[in-house]
C-alpha cells in the first residue's frame, strides 16, 4: 500500500499489473500471506480499492475481476451524481 501511495502506477510490474478496462492488481504480503487488491485510479492520485482476496493461484479468477468491475460501476454512479 505504501508503495501505491508513494509512487502511484509507476511502482512496478512486480507489485502493479493493469487487469484492463481501468482496473489493476495490487500484490502484496500480510502476515505471511499473499494478497491480492483490486483497484482503479481517479484524478488527483486517488485509488479506489474495490476487491482484496487471497491469492492461490497464479491467474486472477474471472469472477473476482467481475465483482470489482460491478463495484466500480457502482461507485462511478454515485460520485457522478
Amino acid at each position: 500500500m505504501e508503495l501505491l501511495r508513494q509512487f502511484g502506477l509507476s511502482a512496478g510490474g512486480n507489485f502493479i499489473e493493469p487487469i484492463g478496462e481501468g482496473l489493476f492488481s495490487l500484490r502484496t504480503v500480510f502476515s505471511g500471506v499473499n494478497i491480492r487488491l483490486l483497484f482503479f485510479t481517479l484524478i488527483g492520485n486517488k485509488a479506489v480499492i474495490l476487491s482484496g482476496f487471497k491469492k492461490k493461484t497464479n491467474k486472477i479468477h474471472m469472477r473476482e475481476i467481475e465483482i470489482a468491475y460491478g463495484r466500480k460501476k457502482e461507485y462511478l454512479k454515485h460520485v457522478r451524481r
